[in-house]
């Protein structure tokens, strides 16, 4: 199947309407009819007509393109963006595509802190949220920064391995990325046999390697975590440049971006949500829009203790047998998490 880009035209006449955010610091979307490329993200790997809930955590420092990040998956602007990179809040994009409720929720840099206002990460907490993706941003330009290894500290510091599970790392402004300029980190190239274009193309993957390696080893070496080079994945800005045909950053990035996080939420978290309040992993059921399942939270999770021994909290929920439990004249069956009335 041919990959389709963001200017890629839905072929549904009527897109979904984006429903209005209630939560304090919401950004009210009415009427909004773009997310074209998430639409066809969607119908493509046979999202369509799945219900559930998705809520995307964009993390980052100051200035490393959050903003520009949620207004490029708008494909409006919505999220004030800032040279300056300062922002004040959370804010929180919430709008649906087909039959799945999506929230982007924009954070302030990690490394901002204002005495009289809470931190990034006690906002987190303090908010009860539960997320289904963490998009970590970075600018691609440079190197590796001290403050983004000192986030990813807090981070760790304040939700441990299973949040680190759930990352994917976002290169922002790579259409920017001049690659006509030879880096030092660059491999050696023999520029008179190669097509210039397949040069910058050779060197822009290059660029994305070194930093898939750079935040690989520091991941290992201070947290025990390894991820997968996949998990960090190039992304331009909403504004195209002029020279983007020429860019080797290929045309369609937002699709990449956008399939690939759907395909981790479906594929290797199946629609489970990380709390961020207790850093506990909830386990839910994206269920076909025709299809009514009675179900109840039970709240229980695992620590990474707990998931390497394949163990299930199950305190204080009555008897367990055979994975079902009994509260009162009720049976629950699941191993943790959603239980489905039954």
């Amino acid at each position: 199947m041919s990959m389709q880009g963001e200017e890629t035209i839905c072929d549904d006449p009527n897109p979904p309407s984006v429903f209005t955010g209630s939560q304090a610091g919401s950004c009210e979307q009415n009427g909004d009819k773009n997310t074209t490329t998430f639409r066809y993200v969607l119908k493509e790997i046979g999202f369509e007509n799945v219900s559930a809930n998705i809520d995307f955590l964009i993390v980052g420092t100051s200035g490393s393109g959050k903003s520009a990040l949620v207004n490029s998956i708008l494909e409006e602007k919505k999220a004030k963006e800032s040279y300056k990179g300062k922002s004040c809040t959370t804010m929180r994009f919430p709008f649906r595509v087909g039959e799945l409720n999506v929230t982007l929720i924009d954070t302030f840099g990690l490394q901002d802190h204002d005495s009289k206002k809470p931190t990034t990460i006690q906002e987190m907490k303090n908010d009860g949220q539960t997320v289904s993706l963490v998009l970590y941003c970075m600018k691609m330009g440079g190197y590796f920064k001290d403050d983004d290894k000192m986030a990813m500290r807090k981070l760790h510091q304040a939700f441990g391995h299973n949040f680190f599970e759930r990352i994917v790392f976002v290169l922002t402004f790579a259409n920017a990325e001049d690659c006509s300029v030879y880096d030092d980190l660059d491999d050696e190239l023999d520029e008179n046999e190669e097509d210039p274009l397949v040069i910058l193309k050779k060197r822009f993957k290059c660029r994305i390697k070194d930093r898939a390696e750079e935040i690989s080893k520091f991941l290992s070496e201070n947290f025990y975590i390894q991820i997968k080079e996949d998990h960090v994945v190039p992304a331009g800005f909403r504004i195209r440049s002029i020279h983007h045909q020429q860019h080797p950053l290929p045309y369609d990035w937002l699709h990449i971006l956008l399939k690939f996080c759907c395909c981790e939420i479906k594929e290797k978290h199946q629609f489970s949500r990380l709390s961020l309040n207790d850093c506990k992993i909830i386990q839910t059921k994206a269920t076909p829009s025709n299809q009514k399942q009675e179900s109840v939270d039970l709240r229980m999770g695992m620590s990474v203790e707990e998931e390497e021994n394949v163990s299930v909290i199950m305190t204080g929920l009555g008897a367990v047998k055979d994975n079902v439990i009994d509260v009162g004249k009720m049976s629950y069956k699941g191993t943790f998490g959603l239980a489905t009335l039954v």
